[in-house]
Order: structure tokens, then C-alpha cells, then sequence
């Protein structure tokens, strides 16, 4: 029997240690036929190239992006390619565990269709898929991933309305959930609430290892912290450098690949070490109250579906600002 894990996500809870922790251990985790796959692992033990295994064909994000392919045609061959590498990678093994890794799974299969493109591939190889989905407060994500965006070469100077669509698609668990149990069936999904109170043992791997059916054990090594969110004055500091350092280099036309920046080389790792132990960004009670509001539904539908004995779906320790952080 070869048992899928699908660690989906969602982006900024904990999936880049994750993703640490299960490359560290790969050699005492496949001791016991426990698997991460090599072949679609883009070099930090991150999966990123399952997406591709379910996007439309025309669809270029960020991942494809970086690629720098000359062409839609040298993009599919290359997907080809890979897929056939993951699948003799797992046809090697005749039974055993396996894990993949990879949070844009539920950022960038968006539709249904994707989900279910990924799904028919998967099933050819596997007896059994589960779904394992981390969630987290959408204001605690908004504001993870705006320091992340800014790493990455965003040019916001404060966070973006609750509505905001790129946002939203990370932060509306329900639609997230709803999408994901539509294809694989509720009873082949885990929902797991990123908050250290929930961890097992307080301990994010513990709690990993738990719920995908790992034996914790000493000889495990624990990764240092990585992706850590920048400081207020991190946060000013390389959104300003970001107006004339952009991430990517200007492109001629649409047709034109999109091309890293060589300039900006290690600025974002140099602004994140100098700043870390700078003020925190924190948010003002208005802004709470305006994405405690639009994630209502999600949230009241959350709790009552799969944490049904608990008052509250969030435990709220926020700092408030007193004035705005511009």
C-alpha cells in the first residue's frame, strides 16, 4: 500500500520549517518507509512543482514565471518531464508513506478543475491521498504575508482591505475547505488550526508528525527558524528600497519572460538580519474589527463544521497600535 500525504498548506503557517524539518530527517524518516520525493522538490525540501501538475494549461504564476521559459510549448515539455521523474521516483518503492509539501497547492489550484486535474494524476500512483490543511487568523496572515510580499518586492505601505482577492483567497477557509473535501471527500481531510496552543506538545512538528501517522523520536533534528516576518522598521525600510530595486526586471512586452533581478541579490536577507529585533508591526483595533467582520461566515462556519466544542475558533493575544504605522 503507497498512503499519500498532501500537506496543502495554508501559506504562513509553518509550512517553510515543515518543509525543513521533513528534508533534515529524510534519511531517519525513509528508515521506517517514510517518503518525501525528490524529483519535485525545488532545492529547501519544497514540492513546488506539484502545482504544475494540475494547472490549466495557459496558466503562468509565479513559479512558471521564474522558470524563464522560452516558450508555452518548452513549459509543458518540461512538465512532462518532471511528472514522469515524480512517477518513476514512486514506483520505485513498492509501498510505504509519502509526504508532499508544498503551501501553494491551496493558493494556486484555485478552481476545482485543478484540484481534480491533480487528483486523477495522484490516484494512478497512490492507494490512499489525505489532505492535511493548516489555517490560521486571517489578520495574522494578512500581515505575514504582506512582510513576505515585501521581501518579494511589493511596494504596499500597510496592509490591504480584507477583500482584497489575493488575500482572500488564502484567508477564506471555508471556500478553501469547501473546494478541497468536494474533491477528495471531507473524510480524507484534516483541518488543523496554526496556534501553539493546538500543537501537540505545544510543538509544531510534533503536531505534523501526529496527524500524518509519525512516530516522534529523539534522533529527529529540528531546523532553525526560517521565513521569520520582518519589523516595522524592516517592513518601511526594504518597501522603500523596493521602489527602485525592483524584484523582477522590466520586460519589453507581455510576451517577454519575466527575469529575477541580479541587483537586489541578498538585500532582503540583509534588511531582514540588521531589522529583526525592531518593533513589530501591529495593527489597530478598526482594522481588527473590519476582517473579523468579512470573515465571519468562514470563521462561524469553521468552528461549527470541525471544531464544534470550542467557543471561539482564534485565541486573540494582538497588540493594538496607538497611532498609524505610516
Amino acid at each position: 500500500m503507497k498512503e499519500l500525504f498532501l500537506h496543502i498548506g495554508t501559506q504562513k503557517t509553518g509550512t517553510t520549517s515543515i518543509q525543513s524539518f521533513l528534508k533534515l530527517n529524510r534519511v531517519e524518516l525513509e528508515k521506517n518507509k517514510i517518503y518525501t520525493p525528490k524529483s519535485i522538490d525545488i532545492g529547501n525540501g519544497h514540492h513546488r512543482w506539484i502545482t504544475t501538475f494540475g494547472t490549466e494549461e495557459n496558466k503562468v504564476d509565479a513559479f512558471i514565471a521564474n522558470q524563464e521559459f522560452s516558450s508555452k510549448e518548452e513549459k509543458n515539455e518540461k512538465i512532462k518531464k518532471k511528472f514522469v521523474l515524480f512517477k518513476n521516483e514512486i514506483e520505485r518503492n513498492d509501498e510505504g508513506k509519502w509526504i508532499i509539501s508544498c503551501e501553494h497547492m491551496q493558493s494556486e489550484l484555485r478552481t476545482e478543475d485543478e484540484i481534480t486535474r491533480l487528483k486523477n494524476k495522484l490516484e494512478k500512483l497512490f492507494t490512499k491521498i489525505n489532505i492535511i490543511l493548516y489555517i490560521r487568523n486571517p489578520l495574522d496572515t494578512v500581515v505575514s504575508l504582506w512582510s513576505t510580499q515585501t521581501k518579494f518586492g511589493a511596494k504596499l505601505t500597510r496592509i490591504a482591505a480584507p477583500d482584497d482577492p489575493f488575500y482572500e483567497n488564502v484567508c477564506n477557509h471555508k471556500k478553501t475547505i469547501i473546494k478541497w473535501e468536494n474533491v477528495f471527500g471531507r473524510e480524507n481531510l484534516k483541518v488543523l488550526r496554526f496556534q501553539k496552543e493546538d500543537f501537540f506538545n505545544k510543538n509544531l512538528f510534533e503536531d505534523f508528525c501526529l496527524n500524518v501517522g509519525i512516530d516522534f523520536n529523539k534522533n529527529f533534528k529540528s531546523p532553525p527558524r526560517t521565513n521569520q516576518s520582518l519589523s516595522l522598521i524592516g517592513m518601511k525600510s526594504l518597501g522603500y528600497i523596493n521602489n527602485f530595486i525592483p524584484h523582477f526586471e522590466e520586460r519589453k512586452d507581455r510576451s517577454t519572460p519575466l527575469k529575477l533581478n541580479k541587483e537586489r541579490q541578498n538585500i532582503a536577507s540583509y534588511i531582514e538580519r540588521f531589522t529583526l529585533k525592531g518593533e513589530s508591526y501591529n495593527v489597530s483595533k478598526e482594522e481588527e474589527n473590519k476582517f473579523n467582520e468579512y470573515y465571519k461566515d468562514s470563521d462561524d462556519w469553521v468552528l461549527r463544521e470541525f471544531f464544534p466544542n470550542d467557543k471561539n475558533l482564534w485565541i486573540n493575544k494582538r497588540k493594538f497600535i496607538e497611532s498609524d504605522n505610516n
